[in-house]
């Protein structure tokens, strides 16, 4: 019923709305009208009868008073003119029934009613009064009436006829007048839909209705008036917005173009026909996979029938097409989908000559596998260097050290000191050329390990302070009380700038001293922020300097290479590093009082815990524990040989020596041995392959003996390729005999 209201015309709804309303409202009237018109006609029956009662009672005092119920009984026969009474009784002074009448053709009921006050009350058909009678305000006698309602309910009906003709009557009018006037409201909203629908079938968006009234039908015109100006509007600026796309579609460098669900070309733009070398009307026959290379094709059909099958909206993809006249062209699309009811119905794609691009980036690519080539050839080239210089210098270094614990004059201690120092200073330059060539690289990996730095800094301090105290200057170490400890960092690196800043801060001072102070400068929880502080009273720096001295061998001036030497490589390997840490370093300085050298570094704090430090162990145990120990010395070179046996024999040892690896390995099937120094590079077998050898021996007896590599190969990779390789420590040449044989005996304790 909703359904059918809504769908009928606005003229007949505002037709049946005035009808409901008015006959609502007529209905409404009526039946107040009726009730208050019957409730109106009962008071008037109870107000006749109990005249009536009055005049009854008062006709029978004396019958009462004289106890004659006879006359009493003719008296109330008089009650038979009045069609309407069908029970009349009088009760006595004592309640009993005194006379009664009952109308002809009523039924006596078997129980009459008791005595009561003045009253009445209606029953279903009838209406019950009783009267009280009384004579010199003396109670006498009580009557009581009892009447049917057929006048009643006669008036009632027939006052419901007049009403229901009155209310037809009134209806009949209503239509008529409402049908007269509903035509003031429906006949602008229909000349409004006829306008509506004669704009939306001749697309005429200039049309406008004239406003006849300023009520809500004014106002909806108004509203459609200003709705149609926008809409002209949007459709004009709609218009010029179509334009202009199509104008940049039309001279646009990319290929733009529409295709079917099948692939089949519904639309392209002017460019098309020159990257394809196709006229419009062979492209429009064409699918788009007919322009594809034949070495894509199956690549890319199956790339957009993956598109095709997920609903994927847009996709980008890169392929070859090949043109009219056989040229093979680079194509980036993107593609658009356009999906209805879950199926794609049509792609709109734009499809870029990308060909000069790809070609750069090949270029690109060869140059910079060319680049990385070179790279690899020279870190290549300095790690060889690096073997080779140091494979000698391992030689050099030793049997200068070993020369210089023999018997010597004066004269030949200077020669000895003399070699050593130069050596020391090769092998700096040495380190300072390898470090940057990693981290040109970006090789560099700093390690996180627990360690004291309160050690490091002593360590520092022992090593600094003999430089420093050969050249008359004074070197200090100061660490604040608030520094932690034990930190979480790296600490070779960390040591590394620390020597580097020492050691130049020594190097160019003359007179005065050096000191390396810490202090902690930020701290956020278990994070600090360490303040390093390398002072001086040297030479000091130029203002012009203080930047480029971090640049790559770079020094203050000329002079200062010709006297102080070095490689122009310390402060920016020591820079490059600091940024590692995640810090940042600068100087400040005055020519010819001094400089100061700061650099922060984040580290965290970690609990202090003795079993981060080795105990100490007295030389005199550490011989003890070597002495008499046999190891296996495997190296090539006859010099490093001599220089090993030498060094190991004098710390008491047994010592047999191995020309390579595969000698190596046959010398432990004819001996036991305690330890096996291993060299890496070696003629036949290498390092690598005897250790191999030896951890795979099918007795697996060898499982457990200690093998330190002692290498010319200094990287700090080639550590943990020397572990993974089944060795148990490593040491680089030239090696430190302190450290070789603290290492010796950590590994034979």
């Amino acid at each position: 019923m909703a359904l059918n209201f809504r769908n009928i015309s606005i003229r007949n709804k505002l037709l049946l709305i005035s009808m409901v309303v008015s006959g609502l409202s007529l209905i409404l009237s009526c039946a107040a009208y009726l009730s208050f018109e019957y409730s109106r006609a009962k008071e008037e029956m109870v107000r006749e009868i109990m005249i009536m009662g009055q005049v009854i009672g008062e006709n029978n005092t004396s019958p009462v008073l004289f106890d004659d119920s006879l006359i009493s009984n003719q008296s109330l026969k008089t009650l038979a003119a009045d069609e309407n009474i069908r029970l009349a009784i009088i009760y006595d002074r004592s309640g009993k029934v005194f006379s009664k009448y009952v109308k002809p053709g009523f039924d006596e009921p078997d129980h009459l009613p008791e005595s009561e006050d003045l009253g009445h009350r209606f029953t279903d058909d009838a209406l019950e009064v009783f009267i009280p009678i009384h004579e010199s305000d003396e109670w006498v006698s009580t009557v009581y009436l009892q009447s049917d309602l057929g006048q009643l309910h006669a008036l009632l009906r027939r006052s419901l006829f007049i009403i229901l003709g009155i209310l037809s009557v009134s209806l009949v009018v209503v239509y008529f007048v409402s049908l007269r006037l509903q035509s003031v409201i429906s006949h602008p909203i229909l000349r409004l839909a006829n306008v509506a629908r004669k704009i939306s079938k001749e697309k005429d968006y200039s049309i406008r209705i004239e406003r006849d009234g300023e009520d809500e039908i004014g106002i909806l015109v108004e509203g459609f008036n200003e709705m149609m100006t926008a809409v002209q509007r949007g459709n004009e600026a709609l218009l010029e917005s179509e334009e202009r796309y199509r104008t940049i579609v039309e001279n646009a460098h990319d290929m733009i173009y529409r295709a079917d669900f099948n692939g089949y070309f519904t639309y392209l733009n002017p460019i098309a026909k020159r990257i394809t070398g196709y006229t419009d009307k062979e492209l429009l026959r064409m699918n788009y996979l007919d322009l594809i290379h034949d070495d894509w094709r199956e690549r890319v059909g199956a790339f957009y029938k993956k598109q095709l099958l997920s609903l994927t909206t847009t996709t980008y993809f890169e392929f070859q097409i090949r043109t009219k006249d056989g040229r093979d062209v680079w194509i980036g699309q993107n593609v658009e989908a356009t999906i209805e009811n879950k199926k794609v119905v049509e792609f709109q794609a734009v499809a870029r000559d990308i060909t000069e691009r790809v070609k750069a980036e090949e270029a690109l690519k060869v140059a910079k596998e060319q680049a990385e080539s070179a790279t690899q050839a020279k870190s290549t080239f300095l790690a060889n260097m690096s073997h080779e210089i140091r494979t000698p210098m391992n030689g050099v270094m030793g049997m200068s050290r070993l020369l210089g614990d023999t018997p010597l004059n004066q004269e030949q201690k200077e020669y000895v000191q003399a070699i050593n120092v130069s050596a020391e200073n090769l092998l700096t330059i040495i380190n300072d050329v390898l470090d940057f060539s990693k981290i040109e690289a970006g090789k560099v990996v700093l390690e996180k390990a627990p360690f004291r730095l309160d050690d490091l800094l002593n360590t520092i301090e022992k090593t600094m302070l003999v430089l420093a105290r050969e050249k008359g200057l004074d070197f200090t170490v100061e660490c604040s009380e608030q520094v932690p400890l034990q930190i979480l960092s790296d600490r070779v690196r960390l040591n590394q700038v620390l020597m580097n800043l020492v050691g130049n801060a020594i190097k160019f001072t003359e007179k005065g001293g050096v000191s390396l102070a810490v202090h902690v400068k930020d701290q956020r929880d278990n994070l600090y922020c360490l303040a390093f502080q390398v002072i001086d009273t040297g030479i000091g720096i130029p203002q012009s300097k203080l930047e480029s001295i971090f640049s790559s061998f770079e020094q203050a001036t000329s002079d200062t290479t010709r006297k102080y030497g070095g490689t122009g490589l310390g402060l920016s390997i020591s820079k490059e590093l600091v940024q590692l840490f995640g810090g940042d370093i600068h100087v400040e300085s005055k020519e010819g009082i001094g400089s100061t050298f700061m650099f922060n570094i984040w580290v965290n704090a970690v609990a202090s815990s003795s079993s981060n430090r080795t105990p100490g162990v007295g030389d005199e145990e550490e011989m003890q524990v070597l002495a008499g120990k046999k190891v296996l010395v495997v190296e090539d070179n006859k010099i490093n040989q001599m220089l090993a046996k030498k060094v190991l024999t004098k710390w008491g040892m047994d010592v047999t020596l191995a020309d390579n690896g595969r000698l190596g390995v046959d010398a432990l099937d004819d001996d036991q041995y305690d330890a096996v120094l291993m060299d890496i590079q070696m003629p036949e077998m290498d390092g690598y392959q005897a250790t191999a050898a030896i951890r795979s021996h099918k007795e697996r007896k060898w499982n457990s003996l200690p093998i330190m590599a002692i290498t010319a190969h200094a990287a700090p990779e080639e550590r943990e390729k020397c572990l993974k390789a089944g060795m148990d420590d490593y040491i680089s040449k030239p090696f430190d005999e302190k450290l070789l044989r603290r290492k010796l005996v950590e590994l034979l304790r």
